[in-house]
């Protein structure tokens, strides 16, 4: 593949080499997101309440596939194959209580995502030490933790690593017939010495035709392009990046590179019109026209600075960013974009005197992050850093060509001093990555992190709230959503949240008007139907509970705890087969509900299906070793079944963990009897 095998060895060792080497710096500086235990924002519909990913099947596979434009299971844009990571995560043995199995598939691919990135930076410029700098640098910056520690952000990773290895299977084809690893001629066509490098001989090139071996780099970097997509559509703007590369550092651009990207484009639009069509019919969209062009000029600016000066000082980062207030230039914030930005572009204009290197690294990192710059609204925040994730290739570039300038123009000294500095920084930058990751220690410490850089964020107190809910620290949840809808009373989560808080703390009374209140704010929502059910059928008015379980299930048919609850009120009914029905159902949404399989139990035992009960009521004790009337119900089942000695072995059990409980004591007593009184096996 060029030279002989001694000369091929010296090529790929030293780039093997340093591939090695940073993917063991990165994986050391990532290790402890192994462990960490957050939940944050969307990770309930990825993972926590999403039954397709928590039931991994072919079928499942095909529906996250087949829903298009309505995906039924995450509010927002259509993203199959990241579902589908998630789900094979879960078939490996992740649960919500084990998150290290999907921590290690993200930590793997962001340490490949970075290989891939000195690849990259290897193929157009030819300089092994310098794209291993630019690559350590990438894989260990504090803003990369975002996208490793954040369940739900394994798009971003995946989209990552499609995008990327199709830029590179594009560079390789138009550098055809050259190979990628040619570090020689690579480095004098980016210098510019050489923009058309010469085809090897035949004797080199190999046995199948030139054209197919270049048209198949082409086709390849066509359909990654397409499986990118598939992960995260803030892959749309491959294309550009393709004729920025084309510009520089390539030196090919022309009408013809133009209409070699048509089938890119074309791609890419598809996907745009898809993401436009599912976000805007499961979730918030707001396009261009709706915003004012002040608005949009002035969030411009404010993105430009902001994301500049993030990664060249990553300090006070958070998740959530909100926008300024005001959004005007009375925030200082706003104001250093919009004096920063003109001064920005003034400095890029200039430099092309001198070099392309600074205008087209920029507008690639403008153009890849240019989707969720704020032009078109899908969230409530301004800016996040897992956006920059892949945008910063654009700005390695820049970092590339300035260390290839001192390769060649300084000698061995100088240059072992800029890269000393360099691994300096690397250095500080996996300390401060190590560091921020015990911020994602588990949620609540997320969470109060996030509120301590944004106290007026109403989104963070109620996930705060939510998770001091699940934590049963039910005063402090009530406290969190209250702040939130002071901040904001017209928002549904925090009305939902206070309401099952205060059904939790048995106050039914006053939940009842917050889930009302979430009801009228977003009808489209199947949880505040599920949640008034409730408190209703804690009041005993069951009738009324009932319509709303059903307005529920018309409106999300996965809530396990509707299912379960619907159950309830058809065996107090009597109605003992469609009781049994939904328990089945809620139990195949959320297995792991040992309520769930003792009601079940129960309404097996009435109906006579005794041997049944005994599974389900084991079940139950399985989940909850400290479940007593799972064991009372359990003991009572085996004792119709004249199983006396496994009826007495399960009343001992009980008392032991509820020792005081007269009522197993005397029906231990009584199974004791009836043993005792059973003629003795001949």
């Amino acid at each position: 593949m060029g030279g002989t095998p001694t000369t091929a060895g010296r090529r790929v060792l030293p780039l093997g080499a340093c591939l090695l080497g940073v993917g063991l710096l990165v994986a050391v500086a990532h290790w402890p997101a192994l462990s960490t235990r957050a939940f944050t924002f969307d990770d309930r519909q990825y993972l926590i309440d999403n039954h397709l990913v928590r039931h991994p099947s072919w079928a499942s596979a095909a529906q996250l596939f087949a829903e298009v434009l309505t995906p039924s299971t995450v509010r927002g844009y259509y993203q199959p194959l990241t579902m589908v990571s998630l789900m094979l995560d879960w078939a490996r043995g992740g649960r919500t209580d084990n998150l290290r199995v999907f921590h290690q598939t993200s930590l793997a691919l962001h340490v490949t995502n970075t290989l891939l990135v000195i690849v990259l930076l290897y193929q157009l410029f030819g300089q092994v030490w310098a794209a291993a700098l630019a690559g350590l640098l990438f894989g260990v910056h504090p803003m990369t933790v975002e996208p490793v520690a954040w369940l739900s952000e394994r798009k971003t990773l995946l989209a990552t690593f499609f995008t990327l290895g199709s830029l590179i299977l594009y560079v390789a084809w138009a550098r055809h017939p050259a190979p990628p690893w040619r570090g020689s001629k690579v480095s004098r066509q980016a210098a510019g010495a050489s923009p058309h490098p010469q085809p090897l001989p035949d004797s080199e090139a190999g046995s199948r035709p030139r054209a197919a071996r270049g048209w198949g780099w082409y086709v390849g970097a066509l359909v990654v392009f397409a499986l990118a997509l598939l992960a995260k559509p803030t892959s749309t703007p491959l294309p550009v990046l393709l004729l920025l590369l084309d510009f520089w550092p390539l030196r090919r651009l022309s009408w013809r590179a133009v209409l070699e990207k048509v089938p890119f484009f074309v791609v890419a639009g598809a996907a745009a019109l898809i993401t436009i069509e599912s976000q805007g019919r499961t979730a918030a969209l707001a396009m261009p026209h709706q915003y004012s062009p002040a608005w949009i000029a002035l969030t411009i600016c404010h993105n430009t600075v902001f994301y500049l000066y993030k990664i060249a000082w990553p300090a006070r980062l958070s998740a959530h960013y909100p926008f300024p207030e005001p959004m005007s230039l009375a925030s200082p914030s706003v104001l250093a974009g919009v004096i920063g930005t003109p001064l920005l572009l003034i400095v890029l204009l200039l430099s092309l005197r001198w070099t392309r290197a600074a205008a087209t690294g920029w507008l690639f990192f403008f153009s890849a992050i240019f989707p969720t710059l704020g032009i078109i609204g899908f969230t409530h925040v301004i800016a996040a850093n897992k956006y920059a994730y892949l945008p910063a290739t654009g700005l390695l570039l820049i970092l590339v060509a300035a260390l290839n300038q001192v390769g060649r123009r300084a000698g061995r000294l100088p240059r072992a001093s800029v890269a000393a500095a360099v691994l300096v920084v690397a250095g500080l930058s996996i300390h401060g990555t190590r560091r921020h990751l015990t911020v994602w220690q588990d949620t609540e410490t997320l969470y109060r992190h996030m509120l301590a850089l944004a106290p007026r964020a109403p989104t963070l107190h109620n996930d705060l709230g939510d998770e001091l809910t699940r934590q049963g620290r039910l005063e402090e949840a009530i406290a969190c959503y209250q702040d939130a809808l002071r901040l904001n009373p017209n928002l549904y989560d925090p009305h939902n949240g206070l309401g099952i808080a205060l059904l939790n703390q048995g106050r039914p009374e006053q939940a009842i008007p917050h889930f009302q209140a979430a009801i009228r704010l977003d009808g489209q929502r199947g949880a505040a139907y599920s949640g008034l059910g409730a408190a209703l059928a804690r009041l005993g008015r069951d009738e009324e509970a009932y319509r709303y379980f059903e307005q529920s299930l018309q409106r999300d048919p996965h809530i396990a705890e509707v299912h379960a609850n619907m159950g309830a009120i058809l065996a107090t009914r009597g109605d003992l087969d469609r009781a049994i029905a939904h328990y089945h159902q809620a139990l195949r949404l959320k297995p792991e509900s040992a309520r769930t399989h003792f009601n079940l139990g129960v309404a097996l035992a009435r109906r006579g299906d005794l041997e049944g009960a005994v599974g389900e009521l084991r079940e139950a004790i399985h989940l909850e070793p400290h479940y007593v009337l799972a064991y009372g119900a359990l003991a009572e089942v085996l004792m119709r079944l004249h199983r006396t000695a496994e009826a007495i072995d399960v009343y001992r059990a009980a008392l032991r963990v509820a020792p005081h409980e007269a009522r197993l004591r005397a029906a231990l007593e009584e199974a004791l009897r009836q043993q005792a009184s059973q003629p003795a096996a001949p």
